[in-house]
C-alpha cells in the first residue's frame, strides 16, 4: 500500500476532486429532523466533513438539500427524482451539470440505488474512478433498485464494474468479483455514551419485516418476567403495521417507545440490560456499535458482521450456540457474564474509532485515483 503523500494530486488545484453521492445527509444535520435517516446516512454525515480536513482532498457532496451546517464540504443540490420518467432526465440534467462544475477525480457512492448505475455510467465515458460502498449484505443483488426490466440488471453490472469495491463486512467481500477494500462503519463519537445500567430487554431500529421484530415480540412473551422496550418508527406496509402492533398491544411486558431522536439514543440504551437483534440479512449495524460504546451486550439472532461479537466476547449470537433467543437472552443476567460482555464491548467501541477509518478511506480514494489515473500498480 502506498503512502498518501506518493499520490499525485489533481494538477490543477493541487487537491484530489472527490464526488460523494450521498443525497439523504441533510436529515443528519437537521435538529428533530423528520426526515427518514439510516444507517448509510448516518456514516456518511460522519465520512464527509472528516474527509474534507484530510489533506490533499477537495470533497463535494450530491445532496437533496444543503444541511443546515458549516463544514468545509462543497454541496451540490439535486431533485429527488419520482416514479414519473420526465423526473429522470431532470436527474440526469442535474448530475451532468454537477458533473462540470465539479470535474471529479474520483466518485464515491454508497448503497443499491439507480443512482449507482447513472453515477457508473458516467464514470464510465469520462474515464473517471468509480468507487461503490456497500451498504448492506442486501446490496448483492440490488434489492432496493427500482423493479424496471433494466434496473437491477444495470446496477448489477455497475458494481461489478467499479474501479473498487469498499465492503463492510468480510461476507460482502466473498461475494465481490474485482478489487475490494474492507472498511468497517464508524462509531458515531458526537454522542456521549453512558454506560448501561438498566435491566430493560432492548430492541432498536427501524420496525420492518426484513429485520423480523415479531421474533422480537415472540421473545418477549416468552420471557414474562423481564421487561422490553422496542425503539423505532414503522416502515413497510399498513397491513405489517397493523399485525405487528397487535402483536405489541398483546404482550403486556412489551412497550413500544416510538421513534427516538438521535440524540436520545444514548439514554435510551442506557437503560438496557442487552439489545437484541433478530435480523437475519444487515450490513454493518451502526447499532451494534452503539451499544458496544453504551456497554451494553449484543443478543443476536444471527448477525455477526466480522465476528466482532464472538471474537470479543461481546454477547452471544444465537446461531453459533445451541441456545434459544430467550436462553440467551437469560444468560446475560448472570453478573459474571454481563461484566465480561461489557468489557467486550468496550474492545469493539475502541476499534472503530473515526480517526482510524477515516484514514482508510483517504488512502484508499487517493491510490484509486491514481491508479485509474494510470499511477503505479501497488496491489
Amino acid at each position: 500500500m502506498i503512502r498518501p503523500d506518493e499520490v499525485a494530486a489533481s494538477p490543477s488545484t493541487g487537491e484530489l476532486r472527490v464526488l460523494v453521492y450521498t443525497p439523504g445527509i441533510r436529515g443528519y444535520f437537521v435538529q428533530d429532523s423528520a426526515e427518514y435517516v439510516g444507517g448509510r446516512e448516518q456514516q456518511y454525515s460522519l465520512l464527509v466533513p472528516r474527509l474534507q480536513q484530510r489533506p490533499g482532498l477537495d470533497v463535494h457532496a450530491i445532496v437533496y438539500d444543503v444541511p443546515e451546517t458549516k463544514t468545509d464540504v462543497t454541496y451540490h443540490e439535486i431533485r429527488h427524482p419520482s416514479a414519473r420518467p420526465v423526473s429522470h432526465l431532470s436527474f440526469l440534467r442535474d448530475v451532468q451539470r454537477i458533473w462540470q462544475a465539479v470535474d471529479p477525480d474520483i466518485v464515491l457512492q454508497s448503497g443499491a440505488q439507480a443512482s449507482t448505475y447513472v453515477l457508473g455510467g458516467f464514470c464510465a465515458f469520462y474515464g473517471t474512478p468509480f468507487v461503490f460502498h456497500w451498504a448492506s449484505d442486501a446490496d448483492q443483488h440490488g434489492r432496493k433498485v427500482p423493479p424496471s426490466y433494466l434496473g437491477p440488471r444495470l446496477y448489477r453490472l455497475s458494481r461489478a464494474a467499479a474501479t473498487l469495491n469498499i465492503v463492510q463486512t468480510t461476507k460482502q467481500r466473498e461475494v465481490v468479483n474485482g478489487r475490494s477494500e474492507l472498511i468497517p462503519n464508524i462509531l458515531d463519537e458526537r454522542r456521549e455514551w453512558k454506560q448501561a445500567s438498566g435491566n430493560d430487554v432492548l430492541w432498536l431500529g427501524s420496525i420492518r419485516d426484513k429485520k423480523h421484530p415479531e421474533r422480537f415480540v415472540q421473545l418477549a412473551s416468552e420471557l414474562p418476567s423481564r421487561e422490553f422496550k422496542m425503539a423505532g418508527g414503522f416502515r413497510g406496509s399498513d397491513q405489517f403495521e397493523t399485525r405487528l402492533s397487535r402483536l405489541i398491544a398483546e404482550t403486556p411486558n412489551l412497550t413500544h417507545v416510538g421513534s427516538v431522536p438521535r440524540e436520545e439514543v444514548p439514554e435510551y440504551l442506557a437503560t438496557g440490560r442487552c439489545l437484541v437483534n433478530t435480523s437475519d440479512v444487515e450490513g454493518f449495524s451502526n447499532t451494534f456499535l452503539e451499544a458496544a460504546a453504551a456497554g451494553l451486550p449484543i443478543v443476536s439472532f444471527s448477525h455477526d458482521p466480522n465476528d466482532l461479537i464472538e471474537q470479543h466476547d461481546a454477547g452471544i449470537v444465537v446461531e453459533k450456540t445451541s441456545l434459544s433467543l430467550a436462553e440467551a437472552v437469560e444468560r446475560v443476567f448472570d453478573e459474571t457474564a454481563w461484566e465480561r460482555y461489557r468489557k467486550g464491548c468496550g474492545e469493539i467501541a475502541q476499534r472503530h474509532e473515526a480517526d482510524a477509518i477515516v484514514d482508510s478511506f483517504h488512502t484508499v480514494l487517493l491510490e484509486t485515483a491514481n491508479r485509474g489515473r494510470g499511477g503505479p500498480n501497488t496491489e
